[in-house]
């Protein structure tokens, strides 16, 4: 600007209008390009730019009053009688768009912090989604439009809030043609395949694996369990590959050797289980997107992506800061060996909790311990919680004895903590047939055993870790982020309300400010003759 009119710009409008002009189509052009690579920076970029229009149209402004006490010519274009209201008015202004601009700043911030997307753990920031040059999108969703639409369709709208700029192939947003399907598998970095019932039959689900085999593109596959949802098991699944991916030189790929060089491509790492449930649910998009950045070029390392992501607000590690006791029954299968996994799932939290605060381990590990014991001649006080373990055959033992144990331990108002097992191989079965194998009178008040919701148990690693968090929530424990006041009104309210819970008559009796519950041997389990006994009073 100091170039033009060297003799007398200094005392002219030329100069302020044209940095006008300059500066507010800089601030359009920054608008719409974005050009930062964080959001925060694109914000402070537009603002310091408005900020500078508006002191060059003021100072053009101020520039015809300035000097003189009346001036027509300042009445008639600016409406005031002198610089000196002007410059209070200018200084008035900027300094209120200046505050207004910082209010926005600091709000678009604290949303961009607390948004609920995905973040490397190593640096807390959105992951730079980069992407090859001879490719325009991030990945390319081949799915069966019969039992993986609706899935597939979720789970991109999922990603795409999760990594804001992602890029993901779907035949409803990106299919124009049909017979272009081997085109858009190659321009695609990575190749997402969800496998359902009736994937390995489709035509076009195997052309698109052929495109993607000569492509040579990295397999992220994701596997539809619930069969109620059109999910298959794994073994169903790769026989119908051997049976349907028979084709002989198919024209993507004429140097396909059969269905081994297909399932040892989709099956080199173990599928990405699809889970609904919002807390299980993220843990599957988060792996998918972890595998999609390892194949980028800037994460190929794996250094940055060691500690792998986070999303703000995911259900993080819970630490029990009280001793409890599991209560098992041995007539309920597998209730053991659940309940020594969250033993184990406690104690490692504690321990890390203890090396992070530097305590000594003999002071934090008492207070985080987890006795897991069977239901028969336990002392069963205000940190005791009987864990029922949910499968197809909880309540088919012989007599009985699980029911009849549920029931005691509800009428001593002991804490259940219902898991409910997701694997068909290992008892998973639908809620709905839970419903008929149990006993009315637990359905019924004052029983009601199902009011509280129990916690899903999945076998894959990533879901199993948020089961088992869930389940020392309902133990009592916190979440090891908390403050220490929170843990301690917790842990007050928690103590609180059960003392005021009224017992059953005849069924607790009270001792000094604590309220314990006996049980004979046999009471939990079944008994003399297979009768519950009524505990000591």
């Amino acid at each position: 600007m100091l170039f033009i009119d060297l003799e007398y710009g200094s005392s002219k409008l030329l100069r302020l209008l044209v940095a006008s002009v300059i500066s507010a189509f800089y601030l359009a052009a920054i608008a719409l390009a974005r050009p930062f690579k964080r959001a925060d920076d694109d914000y402070l970029a537009c603002i310091a730019n408005l900020i500078l229009t508006c002191c060059f149209v003021l100072g053009a402004a101020i520039q015809i009053c300035e000097g003189v006490a009346y001036d027509d010519m300042c009445h008639t274009l600016v409406g005031l009688t002198n610089g000196r209201s002007l410059s209070v008015i200018t200084i008035a202004l900027t300094t209120s768009i200046l505050a207004g601009s910082v209010l926005v700043v600091t709000i678009k911030t604290a949303t961009a912090v607390g948004a609920p997307t995905i973040r490397l753990v190593s640096s807390g920031r959105p992951p730079a989604l980069e992407l090859p040059p001879e490719c325009h999108y991030h990945s390319f969703f081949s799915h069966a439009w019969g039992t993986g639409q609706d899935q597939t369709h979720t789970c991109v709208r999922q990603l795409q809030q999760l990594l804001p700029g992602v890029r993901i192939w779907l035949d409803v947003d990106c299919l124009d043609d049909v017979g272009r399907l081997e085109e858009s598998v190659a321009d695609s970095a990575t190749f997402l395949v969800f496998l359902s019932a009736g994937y390995f039959e489709s035509w076009n689900c195997r052309r698109e694996l052929y495109a993607a085999l000569a492509s040579d593109r990295p397999f992220i596959a994701v596997h539809e369990a619930d069969t109620s949802k059109g999910g298959a098991p794994i073994a169903a699944l790769q026989a119908e590959c051997n049976t349907s991916c028979v084709e002989v030189a198919p024209q993507a790929h004429p140097s396909y050797s059969g269905p081994e060089e297909l399932l040892a491509k989709i099956f080199e790492l173990p599928p990405i289980v699809w889970v609904r449930v919002h807390d299980f649910q993220i843990e599957s998009l988060k792996e998918i997107s972890l595998r999609m950045l390892r194949h980028s070029q800037r994460y190929r390392s794996g250094s940055l992506l060691a500690a792998g992501v986070a999303v703000p607000g995911q259900v993080g590690p819970y630490a029990l800061h009280h001793p409890v006791t599991i209560l098992v029954c041995r007539d309920n299968n597998g209730a053991r060996n659940v309940a020594e996994e969250v033993a184990v799932a406690a104690e490692e939290v504690g321990r890390r909790l203890s090396r992070r605060l530097s305590a000594p381990s003999s002071t934090t590990s008492a207070t985080r311990t987890v006795v897991v014991r069977e239901a028969e001649g336990v002392l069963c006080d205000i940190d005791t919680v009987l864990l029922l373990y949910l499968t197809s055959r909880t309540f088919l033992d012989e007599g009985g004895t699980v029911a009849r144990m549920v029931q005691t331990a509800m009428d001593r108002r002991i804490p259940i903590a219902l898991v409910a097992e997701q694997e068909p191989s290992r008892g998973g079965c639908p809620f709905a047939q839970l419903l008929q194998q149990t006993p009315r009178v637990l359905q019924q008040p004052p029983y009601r055993l199902y009011d509280t919701l129990a916690v899903p148990l999945f076998p894959s690693m990533e879901h199993r870790r948020v089961s088992l968090r869930h389940i020392l929530r309902s133990m009592g424990a916190v979440p090891c982020d908390a403050r220490a006041l929170t843990r301690c009104l917790h842990l007050c309210r928690r103590r609180i309300g059960r003392l005021l819970e009224v017992p059953t008559p005849g069924k607790a009796r009270l001792a000094g400010n604590r309220l314990l519950w006996r049980m004979r041997p046999g009471a939990c389990s079944g008994g003399v003759g297979g009768e519950t006994v009524p505990p000591a009073v």
